[in-house]
């Protein structure tokens, strides 16, 4: 597999014949201001677990913090991928005040209403 994001390449080479441990090594170069660093070679343990439903969700195993995700990050000048944790990264809505926290959950609340409206909900005394 090969991903390509803001002109850095990912190669992400796999194995999982092991039934009880995978891995998948990522393999990158990355672009500093037309400046080629060399390729990084990054080696992610995978780790499973077993739904209620069957089957089995395969994790990976952030390397420095060493729990289990779904995601790795990396970010503008980072050099390894990491969890969102180690980045120090946070979502758009932890960085609000309580205020713009308010104005966001009121504009969902709207949008939930007009989706209900448009479903088919009629109002107080319309029949069809």
């Amino acid at each position: 597999m090969r991903f390509v994001s803001s002109g850095e390449y990912v190669t992400v080479f796999h194995d999982l014949c092991d039934p009880y441990e995978g891995w998948i090594e990522l393999n990158y170069r990355q672009f500093f201001d037309a400046d080629i660093q060399p390729e990084v070679a990054q080696h992610i343990s995978l780790a499973f677990t077993n739904p209620y439903f069957g089957g089995r969700r395969w994790w990976m195993i952030c390397p420095y913090a060493g729990q289990r995700v779904t995601k790795l990050y990396l970010p503008p000048g980072g050099n390894t991928f990491a969890c969102r944790e180690e980045w120090g990264l946070v979502y758009e809505s932890q960085r609000r005040d309580q205020f713009r926290r308010t104005v966001a959950g009121l504009g969902r609340l709207e949008r939930q209403l007009e989706r209900q409206d448009k479903a088919g909900h009629l109002g107080a005394g319309e029949r069809n």
